[in-house]
């Protein structure tokens, strides 16, 4: 690999990182408010993804109404 690219490899995430800090910081300072509320909601989908994709042991009747739901 030459040294341009080496340098496009360690510049990158730097201004990646810089750039997604300032557009997630600047909601937060300008509007925290509506951003809490959007954090909430964002949050709020951690339960639906524990029962429905990391519970490993289901009871059977959640597959069974998933089966229902997904392909009718």
């Amino acid at each position: 690999m030459n040294d341009a690219a080496n340098v496009a490899f360690q510049i990158f995430p730097i201004v990646y990182i810089s750039l997604t800090l300032v557009i997630t910081l600047l909601p937060i300072l300008s509007n925290p408010v509506e951003t809490g509320i959007g954090f909430v909601m964002i949050l709020s989908a951690v339960p639906v993804y524990v029962v429905f994709i990391a519970w490993e042991d289901k009871p059977g009747g959640e597959e069974d109404a998933r089966t229902l739901i997904l392909n009718t």
